[in-house]
C-alpha cells in the first residue's frame, strides 16, 4: 500500500493518511549561500502537517485501480495500512518511509516529520569563489606609465573589439554622409540634367 501512497502523491502533490496528517510536495527555488559560497540545486522536498486528515475518494479510486479490486476493498486495506504504520509509531516512536523520510513521535504524541530531498543526489550543490566587485585603485602617486589603461580594462593596451566598440558612430556617420551625397547628387545633378 505504501508504494501506491507514495505513486498517488508524486502525481497529485499531496495525501493524506488517517490518524498521521498530510503530506504535500512543495517545490524550493536554488538557493546561493554566500558564506559558504555555495549554490543549492532547487529540489522538490515534501511538507508534512500534523492534523487529523481523513481520507481522499480520489485516492481510493486509483488505489483500486492500481492494485486491480473494489473500492471497499483498497479501503479496508488502506484503514489496516494506516492502523498498522500508527502503531508501530507508537512502539517504535520512529517509521522510516522509504523514499519519504522518517516519522517521529515524541513523548507529547506530537507527530513530526523530517522529509528527504528528491534532487540532492541528482544535482549537487555548486561552489563558487567570489572576487571583491569593487577593487582599490593605487594612489596616484604609485601610478606607472600604462597603469591608467590598466585601472579601467585590465590590460595595458585597448583591444581591437574595445576600439571598434567605442568608434561604432564614426561608420555611422561616414554612412549618413554618403546617403546625403547620394541623394543631394541625385536631385541637383540628375533632376536638372533630365530637366533641361
Amino acid at each position: 500500500m505504501f508504494n501506491i501512497l507514495f505513486k498517488y502523491l508524486l502525481i497529485n502533490r499531496q495525501v493524506s493518511i488517517p490518524g498521521i496528517g498530510d503530506f504535500r510536495l512543495v517545490q524550493q527555488n536554488a538557493k546561493i549561500d554566500y558564506a559558504a559560497q555555495v549554490v543549492h540545486a532547487p529540489c522538490t522536498a515534501i511538507q508534512f502537517a500534523n492534523k487529523s486528515a481523513t481520507a481522499d475518494k480520489n485516492f481510493f479510486r486509483f488505489a483500486s485501480a492500481e492494485l486491480g479490486v473494489e473500492d471497499w476493498d483498497t479501503i479496508r486495506k488502506f484503514h489496516d495500512f494506516s492502523f498498522k504504520l500508527k502503531n508501530e509509531l507508537d512502539t517504535e516512536m520512529e517509521v522510516d518511509l522509504p523514499g519519504m523520510g522518517v516519522l517521529t513521535k515524541d513523548q507529547t504524541g506530537k507527530i513530526a516529520f523530517k522529509a528527504k530531498k528528491f534532487a540532492t543526489e541528482f544535482f549537487p550543490s555548486i561552489s563558487f569563489e567570489t572576487e571583491p566587485l569593487i577593487h582599490e585603485p593605487k594612489p596616484q602617486s604609485q601610478l606607472k606609465t600604462g597603469d591608467m589603461d590598466a585601472l579601467y580594462d585590465g590590460s595595458s593596451k585597448p583591444s581591437e573589439r574595445t576600439l571598434i566598440a567605442n568608434y561604432w558612430w564614426v561608420a555611422a556617420l561616414v554612412l549618413a554622409l554618403i546617403s546625403v551625397a547620394a541623394i543631394a547628387y541625385y536631385y541637383f545633378i540628375l533632376q536638372k540634367g533630365f530637366s533641361a
